[in-house]
């Protein structure tokens, strides 16, 4: 993987903030992917945890070995973990961008099971391929790799929301929040905008029958599933999740069908004979 450097503000909407606000203070966290250490060093400093870090790339991570209570350097895919760690267990255990670049990350997800606490969880952010930019670029027949972003040259999955959640669930997980930073197609690496009509109704077409058309990164939050957590809660939850899932795409038809009758009243508002109606009102009155 890259190594992926920035400055941070736990304060603001993008994923890594996000990931260190679902972290929260005073935990005991198994970083994957620490990189230089942008999040292990607000971790520390700021949230008062205690981080083990885990990073493939050795140069990223003597940037981050000062921030790291013990650093482990591999390939999260190929380490022994139980050997490296022991009976070690931790409260949260972190994937900042790092599913997508992994040949199977469902057995990642379910190789550091074991090594969360009771109540422990994961908290990961993941890029979201159905971001209307990346798909206004296949309908022109592109879909080139970049350095960086949605199409990273180093990513081997690409993520929708239901691919995600599918994902963490085949590994035994429960996902019990999931938030999106939000990203429009303009202000993306694509910098995409519509050159023609016909290319504003595609935009449109997808902003209206895309629910997830402008989330760049997927925020999850995700428990482990146990014989004793399989409860009537659990099913609840379950069924609520599906029951917003169904509100979420019901707003959005209605949005559209909002959208189409103000168009629609724009244009009969703007008719030649609607204008002389209203010149006429003015004058009787």
């Amino acid at each position: 993987m890259k190594d992926y450097a920035y400055e941070l503000d736990i304060a603001a909407n993008s994923a890594p903030a996000r990931m260190l606000r679902l972290i929260g203070q005073n935990k005991c966290v198994l970083e994957i992917g620490c990189a230089t250490g942008s999040q292990t060093r607000l971790m520390r400093d700021e949230l008062g945890c205690n981080v083990t870090g885990v990073e493939i790339n050795a140069a990223a991570a003597e940037g981050a070995r000062p921030y790291c209570q013990q650093l482990i350097v591999g390939n999260i895919e190929e380490l022994d973990l139980k050997g490296l760690l022991g009976d070690a267990r931790f409260d949260v255990i972190t994937f900042g961008d790092v599913l997508e670049h992994l040949r199977n990350p469902q057995l990642v997800l379910e190789k550091v099971k074991p090594f969360l606490a009771d109540a422990g969880y994961i908290v990961a952010s993941v890029p979201n391929i159905a971001h209307a930019s990346v798909v206004f670029e296949m309908c022109h027949g592109r879909f080139d790799y970049r350095p960086t972003g949605l199409l990273d040259d180093t990513h081997i999955h690409f993520f929708t929301k239901r691919s995600i959640t599918r994902t963490f669930e085949d590994a035994g997980f429960l996902v019990v929040k999931l938030t999106r930073s939000e990203v429009r197609p303009e202000h993306t690496e694509f910098k995409t905008r519509a050159a023609c009509r016909e290319q504003q109704e595609l935009l449109d077409y997808l902003y209206q029958n895309n629910a997830e058309s402008l989330t760049y990164q997927f925020v999850i939050q995700a428990t482990p599933v146990t014989v004793d957590s399989i409860s009537p809660v659990s099913s609840m939850a379950q069924a609520a999740a599906e029951r917003i899932s169904e509100l979420e795409t019901r707003l959005g038809t209605s949005e559209k069908r909002v959208r189409e009758l103000e168009s629609n009243l724009a244009w009969i508002h703007n008719k030649p004979l609607a204008r002389l109606y209203r010149s006429l009102f003015s004058r009787v009155r």
